[in-house]
């Protein structure tokens, strides 16, 4: 790990200004000492959730921006962040969330990692559904994600429009993996998650199947894309919400497409055992059959080097690529892409390489 200073924590003030020079001021001065030891600067305040506070900061040495998620430990156990930095450096996976360095000392935890600047899927979602030609290419991404956190004896236990990021490639990033863990004998005991996302043998007093409770979170995820609002709409507080999951009923509007309709219903079904593993999944015809001629759904593993018609491809001179299955840019007319995409990771000089520690590049 990271050893840092053992410097008391501060909590960050309610109200932060708006310039990088008034906000880097308003941090505690060990944050400050971090981000130049780091070759950080300061550009704004994304947002502050419980005990953790958000930053936009730019490396002065390679001109990138990265995210600076820093957590007060005197506001939070620093167990679940610790657990978020030790699953995120054992991924490797195109459409997870990048961890790039990180700091521990005795009150508070720095995390740097990718900036994904398009939001979240839930922000895709604010003026209605997505459409059914773009929501398929997601979707694929989505389950192929949970597929490969599955195959590690993850569950990420926290699965929503609102920790699935977008990067500035438009592709999907699984983010926050504070609640996920890693099990042997696929059993939990703990009531971990967001409501409204919640599997119904959660509320049970037994044991359940943390993977299981994944693949529902998958399937309230994807109702809430096609559909454009939760399936709970209709409840409002706690109990009504957690009723009518325990109730399992789940109604489809007529216009849903057939195949999404049988998606769902197989992802939502009640009963833990009956609902098929991500791995299973992929196989479903609504990812081979694309509704757009000109959307090609290729695995991942195919790994070919196909760059966006009308578009330049990227030099490789000095550069670390990594070929990664990419979703459309919003004004691309293609559904889906191959994209050799990476910031620049190997200069002439050694010494001026960042390099992601969940990922393997290949050289170009």
């Amino acid at each position: 790990m990271h050893k840092g200073k053992n410097i008391r924590g501060n909590t960050f003030p309610a109200n932060l200004h708006q310039t990088p020079d008034d906000i880097l001021n308003a941090l505690p001065s060990h944050v400050r000492d971090l981000l130049e030891e780091k070759g950080y600067k300061m550009v704004r305040h994304l947002g502050k959730g419980g005990s953790a506070s958000v930053f936009l900061v730019e490396s002065i040495k390679f001109h990138e921006e990265f995210v600076l998620k820093w957590i007060d430990c005197h506001e939070s156990s620093p167990t679940q962040f610790q657990n978020e930095i030790e699953t995120l450096k054992s991924l490797n996976f195109s459409n997870i969330i990048k961890i790039y360095d990180y700091e521990i000392t005795e009150n508070s935890i720095a995390l740097f990692l990718e900036y994904c600047p398009n939001g979240s899927l839930n922000d895709k979602i604010a003026n209605g559904p997505i459409q059914r030609n773009k929501l398929i290419p997601i979707i694929h991404d989505i389950i192929s994600t949970i597929a490969y956190i599955h195959a590690k004896n993850i569950a990420h236990s926290d699965i929503k429009p609102s920790n699935i990021l977008i990067d500035k490639y438009g592709r999907i990033k699984f983010a926050d993996f504070g609640l996920s863990k890693k099990y042997e004998n696929k059993t939990c005991n703990l009531k971990i998650g967001s409501l409204s996302f919640m599997a119904p043998e959660c509320f049970s007093n037994s044991t359940f199947d943390p993977f299981a409770a994944d693949i529902w979170a998958l399937r309230v995820t994807i109702y809430i894309l096609a559909i454009g609002s939760s399936p709970w709409t209709s409840s409002k507080d706690y109990l009504s919400i957690r009723r009518s999951i325990e109730a399992g009923c789940i109604e489809f509007p007529r216009s849903l497409d057939s195949n999404l309709r049988r998606l769902l219903s197989n992802t939502l079904n009640y009963h833990p055992c009956n609902r098929p593993p991500a791995s299973v999944l992929l196989q479903d015809p609504i990812f081979v059959m694309p509704s757009d001629p000109r959307a090609v759904v290729c695995p991942k593993k195919d790994n070919r080097n196909l760059i966006k018609p009308n578009q330049p491809q990227p030099s490789s001179e000095g550069r670390r690529f990594s070929l990664t299955s990419a979703l459309i840019n919003p004004n691309s007319r293609n559904s889906r892409v191959y994209l050799a995409t990476g910031i620049k990771l190997k200069t002439k000089n050694k010494s001026n390489s960042v390099k992601p520690m969940n990922t393997f590049e290949t050289e170009i």
